[in-house]
């Protein structure tokens, strides 16, 4: 008998793996492809929606690539970086200086960057081919 529930222990721990593997890749696949900037915000004191952003015609585009890195133009410069990826947060490295996070806010990127003086820069970035 307990040679039997060792088995299907065995087999359950066996069949269980891979779908957290799938899981954790397919996570960080929904990252994946090219965003824009639809809204930014700046602590209390900017809040920018997609149309003030065009009016200020201010842009980012933002592609997360699978090896890796990053491709990043706001319009006035391009600038390439790395990411890595944990629990579902990617951290985009510009430089040492310059560490953003990111996370899936339902259907747009949700990126982070911590000032260090208290006040957060948040920007909001959509797939481009569902604008």
């Amino acid at each position: 008998m307990k040679k039997i529930l060792l088995l299907l222990l065995a087999l359950c721990i066996c069949c269980a793996a891979p779908a957290a593997f799938a899981e954790e890749e397919s996570t960080v696949a929904g990252f994946m492809g090219t965003w824009t900037a639809v809204r930014f915000v700046y602590g209390d004191l900017v809040d920018m929606d997609k149309e003030m952003l065009r009016e200020n015609q201010v842009t980012w585009l933002l592609e997360i690539k699978e090896d890796g890195t990053f491709h990043s133009n706001n319009g006035e410069s391009e600038t390439d970086g790395t990411w890595t990826e944990s629990d579902g947060v990617l951290e985009l490295k510009f430089n040492e200086e310059y560490i953003f996070q990111a996370e899936q806010d339902g259907d747009l990127l949700h990126v982070v960057l911590d000032t260090g003086s208290g006040t957060l820069q948040e920007y909001y970035l959509a797939r481009t081919e569902e604008l």
